[in-house]
């Protein structure tokens, strides 16, 4: 799966094919460890350039960093590497990106980035191992490299993209079995995919110019992939929404920056149902109930999730701000002085700064 979080950073990766087949562990059987040693000299400039894009987006920021939920990710894609195999997990990593796209990349380094909407979006474990165990393929297949030279080999856009999808199918075929002998329920490796179907529209585009299939063409690979294959095994919907508590905090409040309301309610409620006390959750909260219901009748409910946000989290100085605000609107001046001074005390540079000031003034004059 391609991500463009930071364009020209990641290697991507990305393929399907519309031919048919039936799955076997051909491709399963050659998974091997790449290193430095044994890969060729492309294969270790593109490491070289993937090291070198990591190490920048771990300096500009953007990432999630929850060593707890790293180290869940970890013992996943651990769990779904073969036994003989098993120690390439040593050279992967997975860094959580904090964006709202449904987004998973791995570089040619063993590095896999993945988004917190994706990871908001999926609903167990066994379906963000469908996800690491695509991405790992990508990296054990050594991908990267096959599609660069594929790249170098023809000027021809329709080809190089011919190539990436018969890697994508590849990928996904591959990651079935991983996701099959760790113990996972495949039925969810076709649910995770139908999910991320539904995130994209790429309607009024000519197939033959995509790296990716067109989600209808994708969701008929991966059925026919788990066709006829066991199910059963297990899916830890419990244990996946354990990890993800903070990751829906976050996901809810980029939903809530961007209007989307219905995301907004639908993360923030799983989290909640975990953590019904937590202080960021029901900040949250607050705000998702100020814009279902902008013409402020409401406003009681959302001071009351404020209120109980500051016994937790006191001196936030978004929550400071937001509460003040909302106390000036519903008329309760001395509250709204106190909360609009302590954030101006906290934040003295605020942006607001004057405009808040001047609402002070007024409200002691009232």
């Amino acid at each position: 799966m391609r991500a463009a979080w930071i364009p020209g950073l990641l290697v991507a990766i990305a393929v399907q094919s519309g031919c048919r087949w039936r799955p076997d562990r051909e491709e399963y059987s050659r998974l091997a460890i790449p290193t430095m040693a044994t890969v060729t000299a492309e294969d270790r400039r593109l490491w070289e350039e993937a090291d070198e894009a990591e190490s920048r987006m771990l300096e500009q920021g953007g990432l999630h960093r929850d060593p707890r939920l790293e180290a869940y990710l970890m013992r996943i894609v651990s769990r779904l590497l073969p036994e003989a195999i098993r120690s390439a997990s040593a050279s992967v990593r997975v860094h959580v990106v904090e964006s709202s796209e449904l987004m998973a990349s791995a570089a040619a380094n063993g590095a896999i980035f993945v988004s917190t909407g994706l990871l908001a979006a999926l609903r167990n474990e066994a379906q963000i191992a469908s996800v690491l165990g695509h991405e790992l393929t990508h990296y054990l297949a050594r991908h990267a490299s096959i599609q660069q030279l594929a790249n170098l080999e023809t000027g021809s856009t329709v080809r190089r993209m011919h190539e990436s999808r018969r890697l994508e199918r590849e990928a996904d075929e591959v990651a079935s079995w991983l996701v099959q002998d760790a113990g996972y329920d495949l039925a969810e490796f076709e649910r995770a995919y139908e999910i991320i179907a539904q995130a994209g529209d790429l309607s009024d585009v000519d197939a033959a110019w995509l790296s990716h299939p067109v989600p209808p063409v994708r969701m008929t690979i991966i059925r026919r992939i788990v066709e006829g294959r066991k199910s059963g095994g297990e899916v830890a919907a419990e244990r996946y929404d354990d990890a993800m508590v903070d990751v829906l905090l976050v996901s809810a409040d980029i939903a809530l920056d961007r209007f989307e309301i219905d995301s907004a309610q639908e993360t923030l409620d799983r989290h909640l149902a975990r953590q019904p006390d937590s202080p960021r959750g029901q900040f949250l909260l607050a705000r998702l109930i100020q814009q279902q219901d902008p013409k402020g009748e409401a406003a009681p409910a959302a001071i009351l999730a404020f209120e109980r946000a500051r016994k937790g989290i006191p001196d936030d100085p978004e929550l400071l701000r937001a509460v003040g605000l909302t106390y000036r609107k519903v008329g309760r001046r001395e509250e709204a002085i106190e909360a609009l001074e302590r954030y101006l005390k906290l934040v003295p540079d605020a942006p607001d700064g004057a405009i808040l000031r001047a609402y002070i003034e007024a409200l002691g004059n009232s």
